[in-house]
């Protein structure tokens, strides 16, 4: 049965083994900066000098390699995925270099700082407006850190994909309801990809059992225990479930 906790601790010693130190970055990030939610998505930073060692390296493990360009990287093994992004701009770098360093039961982990996960997603979202779930990662994350964000950096990520009334307004972090309204803020993909690295490939979207053969349930508790462990205490819920429309 595939496991998410043994699949990070994996990639974890084969990064090590390459003596190369990635960030993780994407949906588990976004876990490990305390906005829960479900993904099963293993994204990480590395340095762009690491990318063809690494590859001959998750070849070696079993994955095959979906798609490969300069800025990313897709593998897949099974029902389980894992997906690079190459930082060789100085932004990146930056991020990759400054990424925080926590101990967990799957291993040293390095995680991509608040305000740098927000870029990256704000990033996905301009270079693809049907990725949704980026927008709710940045409102959610804008939410349960904005008293101890960076604003300025903040601000550098959204002037540089032409996207500052998002950051002024958060109610209008959401997907645009036609490419008109799209085009009249989002830069040309060229300009949002000069200074971070772009979230380009074909992004791993499993699903849980089905036609794999796999029992969710056992899926889900795979997933569970990586959500604990990067985050093992919870945010308290804002607001009590209240309401005068309960109607089933």
């Amino acid at each position: 049965m595939p496991n998410l906790a043994e699949q990070i601790r994996e990639a974890l010693s084969m990064f090590a083994s390459n003596d190369t130190e990635p960030a993780l970055i994407g949906g588990l990030a976004v876990v490990a900066h305390q906005v829960i939610r479900a993904t099963k998505d293993v994204d990480f930073l590395v340095e762009a000098e690491a990318a063809d060692k690494v590859h001959d390296a998750l070849l070696n493990l079993g994955y095959q390699c979906l798609y490969r360009s300069e800025d990313a990287a897709n593998y897949v093994r099974g029902t389980q995925g894992l997906d690079l992004l190459y930082a060789y701009r100085p932004l990146a770098r930056r991020l990759l270099a400054q990424a925080s360093e926590r101990e967990t039961p799957m291993g040293r982990l390095r995680v991509v700082s608040v305000e740098g996960l927000i870029g990256f997603k704000l990033q996905g979202f301009v270079n693809d407006a049907t990725r949704t779930r980026d927008m709710d990662d940045i409102r959610a994350l804008l939410k349960i850190h904005r008293t101890s964000l960076n604003m300025d950096e903040l601000r550098d990520y959204f002037a540089l994909f032409n996207q500052t009334t998002l950051l002024h307004d958060t109610s209008s972090i959401t997907s645009p309801n036609s490419a008109d309204a799209h085009a009249e803020s989002a830069p040309s993909r060229t300009e949002a990809r000069t200074v971070l690295t772009s979230e380009a490939g074909v992004p791993f979207q499993p699903s849980l059992g089905n036609a794999s053969g796999v029992d969710p349930f056992a899926e889900w508790l795979s997933l569970m225990e990586v959500v604990q462990m990067l985050c093992p205490t919870w945010p308290v819920r804002d607001q009590p479930m209240r309401g005068d429309h309960w109607r089933l």
